[in-house]
């Protein structure tokens, strides 16, 4: 790829998912700092995450929602700001109500915002989806190690306010980067019924996401929390940070050599990863310091890849509501999290240095890992790929190329993401009424919407511009989907 392509491929506002995944890291790493001896704090920031995020989807079923959108954004906003001075004062007062709120607040934040962030990527084609999330994933390891570097506790809470606002501030400019009050980068579909229905193997695929996500979560974060227990802060730091900063170099480094890896590339990568940082924990700790750890946490950051892109690509192409998609994501993954914090540090404080007892639960965990990856394997869309799109099933290629068509005309025609969202529900089929109730959008908003795309079509109604999609030729470049 060359420099000129990769400026148009690199969207700067979609960054700021990279800056809240470091915001939210560095208070998982407080957390681990101010309760050595409980996971206390840990799982509640966790707990409140996962709570957040599977809110998301009735609150943006509220119709004061979707009038005052930025309201709810920056009340969010301000909850993360709360919570890091709560969290600051409470560690210097030694004062836990405070910690305790602190941590809520975070949580409510990072939850929120991550499900509003995945929607973010949805507008883009394939391969801005791959570069955008990788470049996200290796800036929150770079600002992770500099912000793990000794600094005065005062520091500390500017740190935590720069990356919740630098956060806060890309997201509000990249709703507004093209004019649109409510352009927001959400979902681009709903389910294709006009019923509501979501399409046949959708409810199930969902399913299989979230358990696959909720098992393999579980397994890293209790194996992780049996390496904790032996290391020092600054060592949980250090070996996190060079995971993900690895893990997402490499890849970008490869995508930008040759193209992305393939979902199944990925996923035959993920178990033997996985198995042999598990079994690793059985052998000498103090030999092995922070190798374990790396290596269990370099498998989980492909995990995270191919799981956000395959949610991406799914939302993409119709199946089911992305907000719940998004949400059914992070709440599996965070909850998962949160139980492996509890699991983990009650087996250290039970096993303590017993070697059998450690095999023992090694091999539990072992049993987890491969049935995750059963789980994982029954959602077919895993390892399809834009680039493998004739082995694609019939019924999953018109949705796809449809989305495609749709997407170069808004490129064509400069409309905006909100437009290009209305744009493919008109081009299949979908009346003002329907997308309307579907969407919790009024229909006069639908009907603006409409006149906007007609002006910048040129076409005089639907019927016209259902064939001015299909006439048009999808991105000939190859996609590089990964999943």
């Amino acid at each position: 790829m060359t420099a000129g392509q990769l400026k148009e491929t690199v969207s700067v506002g979609l960054l700021g998912y990279g800056l809240l995944r470091a915001w939210v890291v560095m208070y998982l790493m407080i957390a681990r700092q101010l309760s050595a001896e409980q996971f206390w704090y840990s799982f509640l920031l966790m707990s409140v995450i996962a709570l957040a995020a599977l809110l998301v989807v009735p609150l943006r079923r509220l119709p004061a929602y979707d009038r005052h959108e930025p309201l709810f954004d920056t009340l969010f906003l301000a909850l993360g700001v709360a919570g890091s001075c709560f969290v600051f004062f409470g560690n210097q007062l030694c004062a836990g109500e405070y910690l305790n709120a602190g941590f809520a607040a975070i949580g409510l934040c990072g939850g929120y915002f991550e499900v509003r962030w995945g929607e973010r990527f949805l507008p883009y084609s394939d391969r801005k989806v791959y570069c955008n999330l990788l470049l996200a994933f290796l800036l929150a390891a770079i600002i992770g190690i500099v912000a793990s570097a000794n600094v005065p506790s005062g520091l500390t809470l500017a740190e935590s306010l720069v990356l919740v606002g630098g956060m806060g501030a890309l997201y509000m400019s990249s709703r507004h980067a093209d004019g649109d009050r409510e352009s927001n980068g959400a979902s681009l579909l709903k389910p294709s019924s006009d019923s509501g229905a979501a399409p046949k193997g959708t409810a199930r695929t969902l399913f299989n996401i979230t358990l696959t996500v909720l098992l393999f979560s579980f397994v890293q974060m209790s194996s992780t929390s049996i390496c904790y227990s032996s290391l020092p802060v600054s060592d949980i730091y250090n070996a996190r940070f060079i995971a993900n900063f690895a893990t997402a170099g490499l890849l970008l480094l490869v995508f930008l050599l040759r193209g992305a890896i393939s979902g199944l590339g990925l996923l035959k990568a993920l178990l033997p990863i996985t198995a042999t940082g598990l079994f690793l924990q059985i052998l000498d700790q103090s030999a092995l310091a922070m190798v374990p750890v790396v290596i269990l946490l370099v498998g989980n950051k492909l995990f995270d890849v191919l799981m956000l892109l395959l949610v991406i690509e799914l939302s993409q192409r119709g199946r089911g509501n992305p907000t719940l998609s998004f949400s059914l994501f992070v709440g599996g993954k965070t909850l998962g999290c949160a139980s492996g914090i509890a699991i983990g540090d009650g087996a250290v404080a039970l096993i303590g240095s017993d070697p059998t007892l450690l095999s023992l639960f090694i091999g539990l965990l072992e049993v987890l890992l491969v049935v995750s990856f059963l789980w994982m394997f029954g959602i077919k869309d895993i390892a399809s790929s834009a680039s493998q799109a004739a082995d694609r099933s019939d019924a999953a290629a018109p949705v796809a190329s449809l989305h495609e068509r749709a997407l170069a005309a808004a490129g064509r025609y400069g409309l905006t993401p909100r437009e290009t969202e209305i744009l493919e529900l008109l081009a299949r089929g979908k009346n003002r009424e329907t997308i309307a109730r579907d969407h919790h959008l009024s229909k006069s908003t639908v009907h603006t919407h409409m006149i906007h795309i007609y002006q910048k079509t040129g076409v005089h109604g639907q019927q016209e511009l259902i064939e001015l999609v299909e006439s048009i030729s999808p991105d000939e470049s190859p996609s590089t989907s990964p999943v």
